[in-house]
């Protein structure tokens, strides 16, 4: 996603809503293009201030292609695995951002299930920036990115028209995954939410991001 600053932008803002510690919300970050990094780990950090300011010290990917599906899987299977700080029990929620249609849709349906199985929640944001500047049509895409978030869509997909309208949607977002408390049977002294951010796909003109928090007693 370009350019990255705005993207810099959206995760420090969305990430300083969260009340990030050992005990209740944890975030990690995974940046994709051709290939997937873990940027941090749900333990790396035990502080709101710490994710935010890792979180502005990104740096972008280069690459020629977005592997979304790569990045999902590897998203659901490592992300939250407890080698990465994840606890048993915690909500697990998973958020993509991404401005391109993936290179690997056909490996999406499998990526898909490997969350299924492990209870993952997925918010989806399409933006839409780089096909209005080139006059494209963005349906294909924004079927992916539908087709990635949970159901129904109403409440799991976004899209912003540019890459600085993501900060439009932060309270929006902020907001619905609070929401998860009561939607996923937990009560308030016993929710967790597990979040792991699963990382930023970056490709030379499209790219995209997901992530992940994990851990929230008292929203």
């Amino acid at each position: 996603i370009y350019p990255w600053f705005e993207v810099q932008n959206f995760l420090s803002n969305i990430l300083s809503k969260f009340h990030i510690s050992p005990e209740q919300m944890q975030v990690g970050v995974l940046q994709y293009g051709e290939v997937a990094i873990h940027e941090w780990s749900l333990n790396d950090f035990s502080s709101t201030a710490q994710v935010v300011e890792a979180a502005r010290n990104i740096s972008r990917q280069e690459g020629r292609e977005t592997r979304t599906a790569y990045a999902v899987h590897m998203g659901c299977t490592e992300a939250f695995s407890a080698e990465r700080g994840a606890r048993e029990g915690a909500a697990k929620v998973m958020i993509v951002v991404t401005d391109g249609e993936s290179h690997d849709g056909e490996e999406l349906p499998q990526a898909l299930q490997e969350c299924e199985k492990r209870n993952i929640t997925r918010y989806a944001i399409a933006v839409l920036g780089h096909y209005i500047r080139r006059q494209q049509d963005p349906e294909a895409f924004l079927s992916e990115i539908k087709y990635i978030a949970s159901d129904p869509d109403e409440k799991f997909f976004f899209n912003v028209t540019d890459e600085a309208a993501l900060n439009d949607i932060v309270d929006a977002l902020g907001d619905r995954i609070f929401s998860l408390e009561g939607t996923l049977g937990y009560n308030e002294s016993s929710f967790e939410m597990e979040m792991s951010q699963i990382g930023f796909s970056t490709h030379s003109m499209e790219d995209g991001i997901l992530f992940g928090t994990v851990g929230a007693y008292d929203w």
